[in-house]
């Protein structure tokens, strides 16, 4: 269990560096998505997604008062208010003026719609994870591990949309500009 939360947290960060650096290639999409804000405010809200799998494979990882209580659950509460408002902050970005700029992308990643399922998928993980703690005779920890690692992969996978459709929209953009 430790190996596969210790590599998905090495995966997870370094698709997030990898975002950085697809976001910072040239002067022209550092100006784009930094200043900008619509372009920043996006950019940072696909950020948040990009980091549950990391923060849940470390949560994960670190194991509170010898087996008694066990830290992903607090991850997975944390995540569930993270993606909730990730969610808000992408629907109230729907609304500003220059939302047309980055609606392409958004329609191509459907970022609002992960972030919803996120925080559904993580209020229900921590309500489980809250209620296992609590009835070890039902549910028993190899049952835990199991639906975590689910989550944990299934949540690395979703973190992965932004750095493919990221830099396929700055070629079409970049070619459009041309």
């Amino acid at each position: 269990m430790e190996t596969l939360f210790s590599t998905v947290a090495q995966i997870s960060f370094t698709i997030l560096g990898l975002f950085f650096v697809v976001l910072t290639v040239d002067s022209e999409t550092r100006t784009r998505w930094f200043n900008q804000n619509p372009e920043n405010h996006y950019m940072r809200l696909n950020f948040l997604v990009m980091l549950v799998p990391g923060f849940l494979s470390l949560g994960g990882l670190i194991n509170l008062g010898e087996g008694i209580f066990r830290s992903w659950i607090v991850a997975s509460f944390i995540l569930f208010s993270l993606s909730l408002l990730t969610y808000i902050q992408l629907r109230k970005l729907k609304k500003e003026p220059g939302y047309k700029r980055i609606a392409n992308l958004e329609t191509r990643l459907n970022i609002s719609n992960i972030a919803l399922t996120n925080a559904i998928a993580f209020l229900a993980l921590s309500i489980f994870g809250f209620a296992s703690s609590y009835a070890h005779d039902f549910i028993h920890l190899a049952q835990q591990e199991e639906i975590l690692k689910t989550f944990v992969v299934l949540s690395l996978v979703d973190s992965i949309l932004p750095v493919i459709v990221f830099p396929a929209n700055l070629q079409k953009t970049s070619l459009i500009r041309k």
